[in-house]
């Protein structure tokens, strides 16, 4: 319902998904949430696959929707969605998600989440430091694999409430890290998604 609720609101253009199918288990749930998103939308969607098994499936999904492989390629239906592990770290799954979107023509959004205090430096600018070779890093063995594959510079980067040690996405901190992130990926020519609380 949610979905529909997305796809009729003019104003919004992509649809990454806005909940989670928690009912199910956590080994298909990707596939549950894409069978909701491929049903009841027609703007771009992206979507976290988790693993390689959910991602070759997804795209099983979206190649009997549009026909072949090659018409998936000219009508890409969605984008992935992965995020590396602060500090420094791509973990398997996320190479092998980023791989497979860029071997089967889809986009993919790398989002960064880095937590100042926590898991990166406690200075704003350190952080930014870290996230960005993070994604340079993913950038990179994205354009290895296929060179000219769609690619999205992400962040829901945050500080980390000290005392509480929750994330502060609210933060002012955060509005800056997310201003100084669209201006990297400008800087690189790069398309830009910032989440915000």
């Amino acid at each position: 319902k949610t979905v529909r609720v997305i796809d009729y609101l003019e104003h919004i253009d992509t649809c990454l998904r806005p909940m989670c199918s928690h009912d199910k288990p956590p080994e298909v749930q990707a596939l549950h949430n894409a069978e909701a998103l491929l049903n009841h939308t027609t703007k771009p969607i992206y979507i976290g696959p988790v693993n390689i098994y959910q991602a070759r499936k997804i795209i099983d999904m979206c190649t009997a929707v549009v026909g072949s492989k090659e018409k998936l390629r000219e009508r890409p239906l969605l984008n992935f969605a992965t995020c590396p592990i602060s500090p420094l770290k791509l973990p398997e799954d996320q190479c092998d998600i980023v791989m497979e979107a860029a071997s089967n023509g889809l986009g993919i959004l790398v989002v960064g989440m880095a937590m100042a205090g926590g898991s990166s430096p406690v200075h704003l600018a350190g952080t930014l430091v870290l996230q960005n070779c993070e994604l340079l890093s993913t950038l990179v063995l994205n354009q290895l694999t296929c060179k000219g594959s769609r690619f999205l510079y992400g962040s829901s980067t945050c500080p980390m409430d000290l005392r509480m040690a929750t994330s502060t996405v609210g933060s002012p901190e955060t509005a800056m890290i997310s201003a100084a992130v669209a201006r990297l990926a400008r800087y690189y020519s790069l398309p830009c998604f910032v989440a915000g609380g």
